[in-house]
């Protein structure tokens, strides 16, 4: 068996790199960005008035004067006015709009008193020059990288891919997975559920997942406890997707098929069982051309545990994306873990006053006790050999994803 370090990172060496792809804009959301973005102009690029008011020099405000004539009104999206006098005149300006010429100094509506087209400064007030001007170039300058190739598409890249001229962006394309589900007691919806059946959750987990991430093409089959069935939809699966994942039949009993039906298939093994609790029989390996194959165990909160530990990271990075940066969180009560694996235990989160975030382990009877995943916000990860991990610990802290 191997480690859970060495396992994350044999997968993360063979994951083939999907092909990037042109998108338009508004389909990127949740896409891994393939290149990186310059700023198309400078940002912002004029000198951007940043309150409604009055734009004034700010010298003649400085020889006394407190009383401006309105010269025009300077509104968003046109051309900048030019101060005509610059010792009696003002123009009215909008939120967002250029700088008009001659003038250095905005006053907010606030503090003027305006009668017809005379503006009178408040008395009070101490204006400096160029404040309330977001300058051109304040932000960044043309060419300045915006966003970095690896990073996941949210509405704060829409807004910098929308300012960077971008209509289209390469990015990952999600790739096509095929979850395969193992096992005659296995009974979808449709049918009826006899006292020695079950759903297949796990299904059900991985394709909502999967299709809530924005992964497009998830398909489902099911194949009962024979080799041969299962073999024969490895072969298609493989044939016909980027990712395989197989649900069940991976461990070591007498109808355990699935590895004997990957060998027949010639997927290659890269390794088979980590050191883990739970989700010990897992498999992973690629086909003959490449494409990675995960084979999970069917308890339902191994395929959980695993979904966000393994799988998901796996995936992202075949997309591009890098690597994200750790969580933690600080253990309430204490923990006893048997030798030589290491635990996964789901928690529910709290919040404490100086901004920690306080992991309370979730009691679970074994793997198959789903049902006790309900309200939890992840699960954190205890290190093989530490035996007893006391509370005010920190641990790595992993989140449900989706």
């Amino acid at each position: 068996m191997i480690s859970v370090q060495e396992a994350e990172k044999l997968i993360l060496d063979n994951m083939l790199p999907m092909p990037a792809a042109l998108r338009p804009l508004v389909e990127c959301g949740g896409c891994i960005l393939r290149e990186d973005i310059p700023a198309e102009s400078d940002i912002p690029p004029f000198d951007r008035v940043m309150m409604d008011g009055i734009a004034i020099l700010h010298a003649t405000w400085k020889k006394g004067v407190n009383e401006f004539v309105v010269e025009g009104v300077q509104a968003a999206g046109h051309p900048p006015l030019k101060l005509r006098s610059a010792d009696t005149g003002c123009i009215q300006v909008m939120t967002g709009a250029v700088l008009p010429e001659g003038a250095d100094c905005i006053v907010p509506i606030e503090q003027i008193k305006t009668i017809g087209n005379r503006a009178t400064l408040d008395a009070d007030i101490r204006p400096t020059p160029m404040q309330f001007v977001h300058r051109k170039g304040a932000d960044r300058k043309r060419g300045d990288l915006l966003l970095k190739a690896g990073v996941q598409i949210g509405s704060p890249e829409i807004a910098i891919l929308c300012t960077a001229g971008r209509a289209t962006v390469l990015t990952g394309r999600p790739p096509s997975i095929a979850v395969l589900s193992i096992g005659d007691e296995l009974v979808d919806f449709g049918e009826a559920l006899q006292p020695w059946k079950i759903r297949p959750s796990n299904a059900y987990t991985l394709m909502a997942a999967f299709t809530r991430l924005g992964f497009a093409t998830v398909r489902h089959f099911h194949f009962h406890d024979q080799l041969e069935e299962i073999e024969k939809g490895l072969r298609w699966a493989i044939a016909d997707h980027d990712v395989v994942i197989v649900c069940g039949g991976v461990s070591m009993g007498l109808y355990d098929f699935v590895p004997a039906a990957l060998q027949a298939v010639e997927a290659r093994a890269v390794f088979h069982m980590v050191c883990q609790r739970p989700g010990k029989p897992f498999w992973f390996g690629l086909s003959r051309n490449g494409k990675p194959v995960f084979a999970l165990p069917g308890n339902p909160v191994a395929t959980q545990v695993l979904l966000h530990r393994y799988l998901l990271p796996a995936l992202y990075h075949s997309m591009g994306a890098g690597d994200p940066p750790p969580q933690y969180a600080i253990l309430t009560t204490e923990l006893t873990t048997g030798p030589g694996l290491t635990h996964f235990f789901p928690v529910r989160l709290t919040c404490r006053n100086d901004g920690w975030q306080q992991a309370t382990p979730v009691p679970y009877n074994n793997s198959g006790d789903f049902a006790a995943l309900g309200g939890t916000e992840g699960f954190v990860e205890v290190p093989a050999g530490t035996g007893c991990q006391k509370a005010s610990s920190i641990v790595r802290f992993h989140p449900w994803r989706c």
